[in-house]
């Protein structure tokens, strides 16, 4: 074997670049032959094949239908796990729970949600994302109908605990369908509506659910949930399509061989000192081009869409056990990882003190607030949530751009950390004004929503 062809195999085998670097702009990148968006500013990242049932290559229209089915399963998952809590003043007059019992039933479906998330996203991973999320509405619904119909307190503890449970895929599979659907340079986007819904059902949701009170009774709550439950489910089954698609992992490059600087342990030149006139391939997560000569594959039938099922070669318990541990690994592993996740589990802790203190504080003196009117107070956090999924979607995605373009057009995923300042420090403020307001009664301060920008690869 020859020294170029060992230097070849060397950087073919290597990590040549930290996980997740891409080239998003023009920069020292050869561009022969590479896939950009309409305008031709942005690369396409990850590179899409010419297959047109890879779901990068969909119509646009698929592409939303898709998209809105998840987001429709996302506002129904945080709408039944938090719609409840405006019932509980009512469940304290009828059924004579307390405060306390309450919020542990809260706390139950939240338990539910972060256990379901160890076994049902390597499912997802293993055998696609339609099956886990018809497996999940299906338990949804049967869950509404049980918290519509429950007469103990054992009952409606394990009825939360199981809407957590079904409810939990939401947390990554989502994130997950946005990766399969959508390119790197407009994830965040994706992500600021997906939390957009996940505001709808936290916080909107509880709005009708106070005159659904007040007008059918609490019971019809559930009722309610389980009706829209049931559309979700049916829109899975006929208008949901497999997004799953096999694509090998790690970067590879387009149009010439990996340089051996880049795979090599050499001293590399620095950017000012680089000649202009030469081109670096493109690193990108893609397929291997297609031979010219091989006739592209024609789109699948309806039918054959909506019920394509295509698990992972070699599944085994050994195979599940290792992607219910990996991410475990990567926490400890990766910084960025570890600081992302506590972020969101923050997060996700301030939404639920607002949704287990606003009907227990607001419903008692002095407030004396109504079940319509602890419903309404969800208003003020959700105009916040929104404005902070604006500023961690769409302006998150133009900000990595604009910055990978001021780098030669390398984008890193930390680029996207640079817009937590503001959340760090609008965040705690906000806990800081809700505290105020509870402690010294003053009704003109309401609770106000945040959100973290939208922290995708």
């Amino acid at each position: 074997m020859t020294e170029s062809s060992e230097t070849r195999r060397d950087n073919l085998e290597r990590p040549r670049t930290p996980p997740g670097t891409v080239y998003l702009g023009e920069g020292r990148i050869d561009l022969d032959g590479v896939e950009q968006d309409a305008d031709g500013h942005v690369i396409l990242q990850p590179q899409p094949s010419n297959d047109p049932n890879e779901p990068l290559n969909w119509p646009t229209y698929q592409k939303a239908i898709n998209f809105s089915i998840a987001c429709l399963f996302t506002l129904m998952v945080f709408a039944t796990l938090d719609v409840g809590t405006v019932t509980w003043p009512s469940l304290g007059e009828e059924l004579g729970y307390g405060d306390g019992y309450l919020t542990d039933s809260y706390a139950a479906g939240l338990a539910g949600m972060a256990l379901g998330c160890i076994f049902f996203i390597p499912a997802a991973d293993l055998i696609g994302r339609k099956p886990v999320y018809l497996f999940a509405s299906l338990i949804m619904v049967l869950a509404n109908v049980g918290q519509a119909t429950f007469q103990t307190r054992t009952q409606y503890i394990v009825l939360q605990t199981i809407a957590g449970l079904a409810g939990s895929v939401n947390d990554t599979i989502i994130q997950m369908t946005i990766v399969d659907l959508f390119f790197v340079h407009q994830r965040a986007t994706m992500n600021g509506i997906y939390t957009t819904m996940v505001v709808v059902g936290t916080y909107l949701s509880l709005i009708p659910a106070g005159y659904i009170i007040s007008s059918q009774g609490w019971r019809w709550v559930w009722w309610w949930c389980a009706i829209l439950n049931a559309v979700v489910l049916l829109l899975i089954i006929f208008a949901y399509e497999e997004t799953r698609y096999g694509r090998p992992a790690g970067n590879c490059y387009i149009g010439q061989d990996p340089p051996a600087a880049l795979g090599s342990e050499e001293k590399q030149p620095t950017t000012s000192k680089f000649d202009k006139e030469k081109a670096i391939p493109l690193p990108c997560d893609t397929i291997p081009p297609r031979p010219v000569e091989e006739p592209i594959p024609p789109r699948k039938r309806y039918l054959e869409r909506m019920t394509a099922f295509e698990p992972t070669d070699g599944i085994s318990f050994k195979t599940y056990w290792r992607h219910m541990w990996t991410p475990f690994l990567l926490f400890f592993r990766i910084p960025a990882v570890a600081f992302v996740g506590i972020e969101y589990s923050l997060m996700m802790c301030w939404v639920a003190i607002l949704a287990t203190t606003q009907p227990i504080l607001f419903a008692a003196p002095p407030y004396n607030f109504s079940s319509v009117g602890v419903g309404n107070i969800n208003i003020a956090p959700f105009i916040g949530a929104v404005v902070g999924a604006i500023y961690g979607g769409p302006l998150n995605d133009y900000y990595v751009v604009y910055m990978a373009r001021r780098r030669a057009g390398i984008y890193d995923p930390e680029l996207r950390l640079h817009m937590l300042l503001a959340p760090l420090i609008v965040c705690p403020l906000g806990l800081f004004l809700y505290g105020i307001s509870i402690a010294n009664v003053r009704s003109h301060y309401v609770p106000s929503g945040n959100q973290q920008p939208s922290l995708t690869k």
